[in-house]
């Protein structure tokens, strides 16, 4: 692999591992923010999405 290749690897992986930190940041920021009872359903998809997303990006990094 030339080093080219490995620093632009390199950049997406630390992109990814960002990303994901960021996502699990506002997961956690939007749970706390959950109502404890009749939880609006943007919110509910809201989690979904990101939750969906945060699934996403770590497949991507662990098949990198």
């Amino acid at each position: 692999m030339s080093n080219l290749l490995r620093e632009e690897t390199n950049v997406d992986k630390k992109e990814l591992d960002e990303r994901i930190a960021r996502l699990e940041e506002e997961i956690a920021a939007l749970k706390a923010r959950l109502p404890k009872h009749s939880t609006p359903p943007s919110m509910i998809v809201e989690l979904e999405d990101l939750e969906d997303e945060l699934a996403e990006l770590r497949a991507q990094r662990d098949n990198a």
